[in-house]
């Protein structure tokens, strides 16, 4: 059973091989990322249980979780005190002076 990064390392050739061991038509005519998720997808289908049973939902625990204790070790960021003094205005044009001109 072959993993992605492993697909992903193999050339073109080696992954139509690939294929043809595992029997998937019109492998020939698919790109390298297309070639290997049709890859990846039968291997799962073979590897899924044969049953059509549904597998039972994992039990669900009611206990809350315990809170974080890293939310009090985080160091807080200084607050900034801004003065009384009044910020200069922006110039509307940048700190460019535009001569207008009539003709």
């Amino acid at each position: 059973m072959y993993d992605i990064i492993t697909l992903t390392g193999m050339k073109v050739a080696e992954l139509k091989s690939v294929a043809e061991e595992l029997k998937i038509s019109g492998a020939d005519k698919l790109k390298k990322q297309d070639l290997i998720y049709k890859i990846m997808d039968v291997q799962s289908l073979q590897s899924a249980p044969a049953s059509n049973e549904p597998t039972p939902p994992a039990p669900v625990s009611t206990e809350k979780a315990a809170p974080a204790e890293d939310n009090n070790s985080r160091k807080k960021r200084e607050r900034i005190i801004k003065s009384d003094e009044p910020k200069p205005k922006a110039d509307l044009f940048g700190g460019r002076r535009w001569l207008i001109c009539s003709s």
